[in-house]
């Protein structure tokens, strides 16, 4: 039965063998434990190690029984079956909070710069609408007194014209059409005038009477 391959690894030269075989054996998950064979064919197809490395494989098996990480189900020696010990496997669920813990860490810090670097450009926006809305308003301003000035002009010119329009000048206007008439309209004038002034003379002597 050939050993299921998991995810390849980091491969790093500075891992150690006593880690390699115990990342064997908790990816392999075997109910009844991993033989030898199997966990030295994962060793060898996930890190990089050397031709001869089945000798150093086989030693870091024979360590960790030694020193209660690794428990030997069935068999004598590297002839029979392993599983991890509850200790390793405790240390295991120990480091991965850790790491769960600096990620989560990593992530807040990470989303705290991406506000930090956004609040500028806010700012800066909201900047921007600020002065078009100051702007906005000087503009009405300024039309508003532009009107109010023009209106003002206008009143000023009417005023000046009612002024312009004294007794004076309304006598040279007269005077001005005056000079228009011919000499026979000016007799046709002169003798209604003088019928008027007749018809008032018979008047008042006919009162007198």
């Amino acid at each position: 039965m050939s050993a299921p391959k998991a995810a390849p690894l980091a491969k790093t030269p500075a891992v150690k063998y006593g880690t390699m075989v115990e990342t064997a054996i908790r990816t392999l998950n075997e109910r009844q434990g991993s033989s030898t064979r199997a966990i030295v064919k994962f060793v060898q197809a996930n890190f990089p190690v050397p031709s001869n490395s089945e000798i150093y494989i086989k030693k870091a098996l024979k360590k960790g029984v030694a020193e209660n990480r690794i428990d030997q189900g069935k068999g004598i020696g590297l002839a029979g079956s392993f599983k991890l010990s509850q200790k390793t496997k405790d240390e295991a669920k120990e480091a991965e909070k850790i790491q769960r813990k600096k990620e989560k860490l990593a992530a807040k810090k990470a989303a705290m710069l991406d506000k930090e670097n956004a609040a500028p450009t806010s700012k800066g926006k909201t900047k921007k609408t600020k002065n078009k809305k100051a702007k906005e308003i000087n503009k009405s301003k300024k039309e508003k007194t532009s009107s109010t000035d023009k209106t003002e002009q206008k009143s000023t010119k009417k005023d000046g014209q009612t002024k312009n329009s004294s007794p004076k000048k309304l006598k040279a206007k007269k005077i001005r059409r005056n000079s228009f008439l011919t000499p026979k309209k000016i007799s046709k004038k002169a003798e209604k005038s003088s019928k008027s002034t007749a018809s008032k003379g018979k008047k008042s002597s006919a009162k007198v009477n």
